[in-house]
């Protein structure tokens, strides 16, 4: 059995959204987003699109080409607080393959929240309360367990700001959400900058079901005491439990964890008797 790590959340209304921002440098399918820390080239990423998509290369190549993450001020202390900041292209690229049973929100997405805990003062029962994570004034409740933190942003140029006066999300149609300290709403930023670094959020997918499955190998066919077989598991997902059985009696055999190339990670079960 294998399984995807598991992502806190809060039902509000129909949906259910993760009650964290997401810290994703490496989609569902092994693609490396890379950390910027230079301002020129954060600010360089619609360049970088443009370029590849003149130069003849596909939509998907030229995303890949301008995706790029940070944290706020590039410090580690901040993103283990309020996560990973993005921009458009990364956030598409993840909305390709986002974790299991979850996905990338939409505008419709945003609007839907915003309209289930009344638009005019939906900010306020998203924010976290307090003024350890918000500049005061605050008006937070966080009566819907959304825990929205004042994560800033990073502009088109490369600098930071807002950070405790904005909580900005990005969507995968290019939509910025933005929820500020003094205020109860939420503005949503329609065709905002491709550059401009935003917090994720995901949704999870109607209906939840299970984060797991179950990956067998079938039947041995050839003497096992010298046949052995190979299960490919998914990018982000993690050995669950292992079961192994037989019509006849097995000793001395052995599973092991190894990466594609062969080096061993772990060996989970060895010398185990089988009846």
């Amino acid at each position: 059995k294998i399984a995807y790590p598991d992502i806190d959340g809060t039902a509000i209304g129909s949906q259910y959204w993760a009650t964290s921002n997401a810290m994703i440098s490496v989609t569902g399918d092994g693609i490396a987003i890379p950390e910027v820390q230079d301002n020129a080239v954060w600010a360089s990423a619609q360049t970088l699109y443009d370029n590849a998509i003149s130069g003849g290369q596909t939509i998907l190549q030229a995303t890949k080409a301008a995706a790029m993450y940070c944290k706020y001020n590039n410090s580690d202390d901040n993103a283990a607080v309020y996560g990973y900041l993005l921009n458009k292209y990364a956030v598409s690229l993840i909305g390709l393959n986002a974790p299991k049973g979850w996905r990338v929100v939409t505008y419709a997405d945003a609007l839907q929240l915003a309209n289930n805990l009344s638009i005019a003062i939906a900010g306020k029962k998203l924010k976290l309360s307090g003024t350890n994570y918000w500049t005061t004034p605050n008006s937070g409740t966080n009566e819907s367990g959304f825990s929205a933190l004042g994560s800033g942003k990073r502009n088109a140029d490369g600098t930071f700001s807002a950070l405790g006066t904005e909580y900005n999300f990005r969507t995968l149609d290019g939509y910025l959400c933005t929820i500020t300290n003094s205020g109860d709403g939420i503005t949503f930023t329609a065709s905002a900058d491709s550059r401009i670094g935003g917090s994720l959020r995901l949704i999870r997918n109607a209906p939840v079901g299970e984060q797991f499955e179950e990956v067998t190998s079938g039947v041995f066919s050839t003497n096992i005491a010298t046949a052995q077989r190979e299960l490919s598991v998914k990018f982000g997902y993690s050995i669950e439990s292992v079961k192994v059985s037989s019509a006849n009696a097995l000793t001395n055999f052995k599973v092991e964890a190894r990466t594609t190339s062969g080096t061993l990670i772990a060996t989970l079960m060895t010398g185990k008797n089988v009846p």
